[in-house]
């Protein structure tokens, strides 16, 4: 529960103890020799979920420059997971349509890394102290429960209004921008949890499942244009028709579950969910706080010493 905001407690302590921890664990996935890349971008998208949160008490300006910097800091890491998702994209193809080996090279190709793009950890690490310096003063004493709620609350409307405008045909790209949505709610009601653990994990557990659609949706694009660009000596056009046409037949599968699903986590009216989210937070912050149950070990201790008690 350490991506979790106990309710009761400081909004401005809880912000920096899980943002202290995120940096601590993306600082340990960019070093050593073989860096973590895949982890490390969920990190930092934990990362940017959170500072996104803030966005209702602390200055804009920062805000933006802080989420900058850290999606500057994910692109650098690009070259490594795009090769790593064409290789995983093709793999899953090929389980899906039973296509056994490849007839050519494809799958060697598309894991090559390019080589102009070489990642400096070292560089990198320097970045995310100097991004962990800036969101240490991004917190302001306004910041409590219900200007985080107001926060995930706008994000929501924007969601909910963009997903309005996108249908099964749309573009790959916006259905992309859409699963940014998707993923700050999903991260947005991880962080909440405390206010209400069943609701906020059965709704962070649906934006997880809409997100995972649309990034095997996205995933597939990303490998069509990247088998569109290939010559055709490196890759048989033969193959890159064939391949294209599965593609396009999954993600019209994968948009036809998607879609709904999202329709479902963005049902309510955003004033809406803001309110019910704040009644939550006030309900919650009333129960009084019930101490720890006690372990097996302290409950035969305590059974022995009555026993002995009752000897005396």
């Amino acid at each position: 529960m350490s991506f979790c905001i106990r309710i009761g407690t400081s909004a401005k302590k809880e912000i920096l103890r899980i943002g202290q921890e995120e940096f601590a664990e993306l600082t340990n996935e960019i070093g050593g020799d073989r860096p973590d890349i895949h982890n490390t971008r969920k990190t930092i998208k934990r990362l940017r979920a959170l500072v996104s949160l803030t966005s209702s008490a602390a200055k804009p300006a920062r805000v933006s420059k802080l989420d900058k910097r850290l999606r500057a800091v994910a692109r650098k890491l690009s070259s490594q997971r795009d090769a790593a998702v064409r290789t995983q994209t093709l793999a899953a193809m090929q389980k899906r349509y039973k296509l056994g080996e490849l007839t050519s090279n494809v799958a060697l190709i598309a894991s090559k890394i390019d080589t102009d793009h070489h990642i400096d950890t070292e560089t990198i690490t320097a970045e995310v102290e100097d991004i962990k310096r800036l969101f240490t003063a991004l917190p302001n004493r306004s910041l409590d429960i219900c200007t985080l709620i107001d926060a995930t609350s706008r994000d929501y409307r924007d969601g909910r209004r963009y997903l309005q405008k996108l249908d099964p045909a749309s573009d790959a790209d916006d259905l992309h921008e859409m699963r940014k949505y998707v993923q700050r709610q999903w991260r947005h009601m991880l962080l909440l949890e405390d206010i209400w653990p069943k609701e906020m994990t059965a709704r962070a557990k649906l934006a997880k499942q809409v997100s995972e659609l649309l990034g095997t949706d996205h995933d597939l694009a990303v490998l069509q244009l990247w088998l569109r660009e290939q010559d055709p000596g490196v890759v048989a056009k033969k193959e890159t028709t064939g391949l294209c046409a599965l593609a396009i037949a999954w993600q019209k599968e994968l948009r036809a579950e998607a879609l709904p699903l999202a329709d479902k986590l963005y049902a309510e009216p955003w004033r809406s969910l803001r309110r019910r989210l704040r009644q939550y937070a006030f309900a919650t912050m009333a129960i009084p706080r019930r101490s720890k149950p006690p372990t097996e070990n302290e409950i035969v201790s305590s059974q022995h010493i009555v026993h002995l008690q009752r000897r005396v």
